[in-house]
């Protein structure tokens, strides 16, 4: 079955993503003391792997012409300001809790399905989604793969033409053309059913991540991220209520049909919610005290 091929692509990006965030945190960032057994170091450390290996493979694949080197350029001048020393391990040895194993692992199907329910037919066994912007985005990984240069108007213009080239859906781009590269499937089916399911992922798990501030059980975590969750998941799910939610302003919900466009930028919002309120939390106790 089709979509049994796709989930292991996708369980595969997950954990490779993971095991490259697991070397460049080493990098960044200074673990957090118990290692990987916290939602908010699962959620950066998958963050980081994303991120880094997205950006790296559009550098190389673009000959250094890719705007994400720019990131590139920003991780040079970080590790030269911090002094940093460039110390990692390729071992991934950690105790994880159970409790935090159920809710990352419950988040992971349930962010696959979400977007099977969506975007598979069960009944032919293909991808079936015939909202026009998602074939145009595919065909933008596409042309990133075949003319190695950033070109959305590649249905207008031809790729190899450099003054063409806008920053336009970019990232999420260069991450179905990497996965499309390496499992050599299209970048349609894969953009709709691996590259969305893992973003939605981090999407989870940097809601639980922000949970987890307020509450320091980590089955309290679980327990509410996932029914929140699962919830919103089901509600979107009904492709019915679509126009009626989309109509009402909600299109732009992290789980509406419409706004999977925009999905690759919730994680970025979600970690960035979670640095400052983390901040705050500091400094209040820090007064309190």
């Amino acid at each position: 079955m089709y979509l049994l091929t796709l989930f292991a692509i996708y369980l595969f990006a997950v954990f490779s993503f993971f095991y490259v965030g697991h070397i460049f945190k080493q990098m960044l960032l200074t673990s957090h003391k118990d290692g990987y057994n916290h939602i908010n170091e699962i959620f950066k450390t998958l963050l980081i792997g994303v991120t880094s290996s997205t950006i790296l493979f559009a550098i190389i694949w673009s000959y250094g012409t890719s705007i994400l080197a720019i990131a590139l350029a920003v991780f040079v001048m970080y590790m030269y300001i911090k002094k940093k020393r460039i110390k990692y391990s390729f071992f991934l040895s950690f105790h994880i809790d159970y409790k935090l194993l159920f809710y990352c692992l419950g988040a992971l199907i349930i962010a696959f399905a979400h977007l099977a329910l969506y975007a598979f037919n069960f009944q032919n066994d293909f991808v079936d989604v015939v909202y026009q912007d998602y074939h145009f985005y595919s065909e933008i990984s596409r042309g990133l793969i075949f003319a190695h240069i950033e070109n959305p108007l590649n249905r207008i213009f031809d790729f190899n033409i450099p003054e063409n080239s806008v920053f336009y859906h970019f990232f999420d781009g260069w991450t179905t053309a990497l996965i499309s590269l390496i499992s050599r499937i299209n970048t349609f089916d894969v953009m709709l059913m691996v590259v969305y399911p893992l973003f939605t992922l981090l999407t989870y798990l940097g809601v639980a991540s922000l949970i987890s501030i307020r509450f320091k059980s980590k089955i309290a975590i679980s327990y509410y991220s996932l029914i929140l969750l699962f919830g919103i998941s089901l509600f979107f799910i009904n492709k019915s209520i679509h126009p009626i939610v989309n109509y009402h302003g909600f299109g732009l919900l992290p789980f509406g049909y419409n706004s999977l466009k925009l999905l690759y930028t919730f994680p970025f919002v979600l970690y960035g919610l979670r640095f400052l309120l983390e901040k705050k939390s500091l400094l209040t106790d820090k007064k309190i005290n």
